[in-house]
C-alpha cells in the first residue's frame, strides 16, 4: 500500500495549465507499482520566447521519496537526458556520477514542472503550523543540470478541507503560497500554475483567477477564451496540431496544445501564436 499519509492515492491523469511565467501545460500519469508510485509526464510550454518540451519519469518509494528520475528535453538545441539516482537516504547519482552537492535531498524538483510539488508535502506529512526543510535535486527544463535547491514549506491553515503551504525558496528570493487537493496534488500555484479540469477551483483573491465550471468550458488565455464552443465555430481552424493530446482525466475533457499561423485571435508576446483547443474525447478521430 502506497504511503499516501493524510492523503487519497493519486488520480490515473492530472494536468496543469502554466501561468505569468510561462505558457504551456503539463500531463502527468500515477501508477502504483509494489515499490512505491510511478510518475510518468510531459511539459510543453513556451518561456522567455524560448519552447521547450520535458518529459519526465519519476519513481518514489512507498514514504514517496524519490528513488529515480529520468527527464527529457528537447529544445532548439536538440535533444537532451539526464538520469537521477537516489538510495533513498539522501545520496545521489547524476548520469552514473557522483553527487556530493545532492546529498541530504530527499526529492527530485523539476523547473518545469508543478506536480514535483506533491512529493515533499506527501512525504514530511507536516501538521498545521509545522515547518521543515526540503532540499531537492532541482532539474532545470533548460540543459537539465541537476542543482542543490533549498526549500522550506510550511503548513498553514486548511481551507475547504483541502491542505495549503507557504512555500519558500530563498536562493530566488522567492515565496508563494500553494494549494492541494485531497490527493495531495497542487491545485493553484500563483504565478506559475494550475489545475485544469477541477469541478470548482477557488483561488486565493488577489493570487490568481477564480476557474469554476464541471465541464471546463473554457480556459483563459492571452486574448480570450477558448473552449469547446469557439472550437465548433470555426475558431482556430488554421492551427495544426503541433503536440500530442492528453486527456484530463478529471473533466473528460482533452487538452492539447496548438502552434498557429498569423492567428490573430491568440497572439501571445513576442510574436509566438499559441492557442489551447479543448475537444471532448468521443469527438476525436
Amino acid at each position: 500500500m502506497l504511503a499516501t499519509m493524510s492523503f487519497r492515492p493519486p488520480p490515473t491523469s492530472a494536468c496543469w495549465q502554466h501561468r505569468t511565467a510561462r505558457s504551456g501545460f503539463e500531463v502527468a500519469y500515477f501508477e502504483a507499482v509494489p515499490d512505491g508510485l510511478r510518475v510518468e509526464g510531459t511539459t510543453a510550454a513556451i518561456e522567455d520566447a524560448e519552447a521547450w518540451v520535458v518529459t519526465y519519469v519519476i519513481q518514489l518509494d512507498t514514504a514517496w521519496a524519490t528513488r529515480s528520475a529520468r527527464v527529457t528535453a528537447r529544445t532548439v538545441a536538440g535533444w537532451r537526458e539526464t538520469f537521477l539516482e537516489s538510495d533513498g537516504s539522501g545520496h545521489w547519482l547524476v548520469d552514473g556520477t557522483a553527487a556530493p552537492h545532492l546529498d541530504g535531498c530527499m526529492d527530485v524538483d523539476l523547473e518545469s514542472s508543478a506536480m514535483t510539488n506533491a512529493l515533499p508535502v506527501h512525504r514530511m506529512n507536516l501538521r498545521i503550523g509545522e515547518a521543515a526543510d526540503a532540499p531537492a535535486a532541482y532539474v532545470r527544463a533548460l540543459g537539465l543540470a541537476a542543482e542543490r535547491l533549498e526549500q522550506v514549506y510550511r503548513r498553514i491553515a486548511d481551507r475547504d478541507a483541502r491542505q495549503r503551504y507557504e512555500y519558500t525558496a530563498p536562493a530566488f528570493g522567492f515565496t508563494s503560497r500553494l494549494h492541494y487537493d485531497d490527493s495531495g496534488l497542487v491545485t493553484d500555484y500563483p504565478g506559475i500554475a494550475a489545475r485544469a479540469g477541477l469541478p470548482d477551483q477557488h483561488l486565493d483573491r488577489g493570487r490568481g483567477q477564480r476557474r469554476a465550471g464541471h465541464h471546463l468550458d473554457a480556459l483563459p488565455i492571452p486574448g480570450g477564451l477558448v473552449g469547446p464552443r469557439s472550437v465548433q465555430r470555426g475558431r482556430g481552424n488554421n492551427c495544426s496540431l503541433h503536440r500530442s493530446l492528453a486527456r484530463d482525466a478529471v473533466s473528460g475533457w482533452l487538452c492539447s496544445m496548438s502552434t498557429c499561423r498569423d492567428s490573430p485571435d491568440y497572439p501571445l508576446p513576442l510574436s509566438h501564436n499559441l492557442t489551447l483547443r479543448i475537444q471532448q474525447w468521443g469527438d476525436l478521430p
